[in-house]
């Protein structure tokens, strides 16, 4: 239900006026639109769900750039877009990064021909010992539980973002330390 010019002005005014909670009738009236650009991005309901509110939260604060003599809905979906395309950049480098996490660990595991697979897999299980309880059991849950970051964001109560940070701390920590202990540089 998009709203008209005036309808927009009015709900600007009353926004600078101080009346916050007048944004959410333009959230109301944008939602839709704003989550059909989200929909694009890979991944389940959570991460479009959280695009959208950033989408909304950034529209918020460059309120003041809006032009309002200008159609809001094209604003409002071209600030979808952008936040679309750096979701799907991020999901690129995050997904780079996985590939050379795990042509590097494929490399370390390969020196099985070396002999050294049992002192590679030690020092990973000294490591994973040194990691917090809590950091741990999220590695367990991604790598020997193969479980989503979605599916471990609900189970720790964190956002998807959140969760993959964690991940990610926890893989370069155990990569520094499976490299000190064992002399796998």
């Amino acid at each position: 239900m998009a709203l008209d010019l005036e309808q927009v002005r009015q709900i600007l005014q009353r926004i600078r006026q101080g009346d916050i909670d007048a944004y959410a009738e333009l959230v109301v009236a944008y939602q839709s639109d704003v989550w059909k650009v989200a929909a694009a991005i890979p991944g389940g309901m959570r991460e479009i769900e959280e695009l959208v509110q950033q989408t909304f939260v950034q529209a918020y604060q460059q309120l003041e750039t809006f032009d309002s003599r200008r159609d809001f809905g094209p604003w409002i979906k071209e600030i979808a877009r952008n936040q679309t395309r750096m979701e799907l950049r991020r999901a690129m480098r995050e997904s780079s990064r996985l590939n050379r996490y795990y042509e590097e660990w494929m490399r370390d595991l390969n020196a099985e021909e070396s002999g050294n697979t049992e002192a590679l897999e030690e020092a990973l299980r000294t490591c994973r010992q040194e990691l917090s309880e809590h950091l741990d059991q999220i590695v367990a849950q991604r790598y020997e539980q193969a479980l989503s970051f979605e599916d471990i964001a609900r189970q720790i109560g964190r956002s998807v973002a959140a969760t993959r940070q964690l991940i990610s701390r926890a893989r370069v920590a155990l990569r520094d330390c499976v490299a000190r202990k064992g002399g796998f540089a």
